[in-house]
């Protein structure tokens, strides 16, 4: 079995998650954060059996660079065995929820998982108007909810 898993992440959590995830999926894993790569990016999808999608929510957004690697390698998607995640501090239900809107309708319907792993921030890497929003929050600190349960989760249900 060969996992491709892709993702988008603004400050490093995303990429912790998908480091704890790794180890747990059966076979070799090919990663791709499509930060540092085009959404165009030509993969050799032969051998691929899995694909994890996930990305990060701030503010209720997501990175749009998700949502077109997506919709470009729809079709292909379609036809391998799907998990998504996504990464918030929004409480679960929230978090599940924009998954909705960081996948085409086809991709989420087709997808055999999806989790929530949590959020996190890491004070010392926001931008001056990040820290700035948040200390309106009265959030001065680093913060998580990080799930293990849940990178647990995605990666039993895709081994079934």
């Amino acid at each position: 079995m060969k996992n491709l898993v892709v993702y988008t992440t603004r400050h490093g959590f995303t990429s912790r998650c998908v480091q704890l995830l790794q180890p747990l999926l059966e076979g070799e894993t090919q990663v791709l954060c499509l930060n540092e790569q085009r959404t165009s990016v030509s993969l050799d999808w032969s051998g691929i059996d899995r694909v994890i999608l996930g990305g990060s929510v701030y503010a209720g957004k997501t990175q749009q660079s998700l949502s077109q690697f997506a919709a470009i390698n729809s079709q292909i998607l379609k036809t391998k065995t799907l998990g998504l995640f996504v990464c918030s501090l929004s409480a679960k239900t929230t978090a599940l929820n924009y998954l909705n809107s960081m996948f085409p309708k086809e991709i989420f319907e087709a997808s055999k998982v999806q989790c929530a792993f949590g959020g996190g921030i890491q004070w010392n890497e926001l931008k001056f108007y990040e820290r700035w929003i948040l200390g309106l929050m009265k959030i001065k600190q680093d913060v998580s909810n990080l799930d293990h349960g849940e990178i647990s989760r995605m990666a039993e249900a895709l081994r079934e």
